[in-house]
C-alpha cells in the first residue's frame, strides 16, 4: 500500500497541505481492511485540527465536556 508511506512523509512535511489531504482521500479509498479505512478518515477528520492552535482547542474541548 503505496499511500500509507507517502502520507506518513507527507504529515511530516506540512500537515495542512492539499497533497497530504488528497493522499489521506486516497488512503481511505484503497484500504483492504476495515481498521486501516478507519485510520485514515481518523486522519482525514482530524487533520483540519491540526492547523488550530492548542488554547483554541482546549477552549473547544472544554466547551464540549461541559454541555
Amino acid at each position: 500500500m503505496l499511500y500509507y508511506p507517502l502520507t506518513q512523509v507527507s504529515m511530516e512535511e506540512d500537515m495542512r497541505s492539499n497533497t497530504m489531504m488528497m493522499l489521506l482521500k486516497r488512503l481511505s479509498e484503497c484500504a483492504s481492511s476495515g481498521w486501516q479505512r478507519q485510520l485514515a478518515m481518523h486522519q482525514l477528520g482530524c487533520n483540519p485540527f491540526r492547523s488550530i492552535s492548542v488554547p483554541s482547542k482546549l477552549r473547544s474541548f472544554n466547551r464540549t465536556m461541559t454541555r
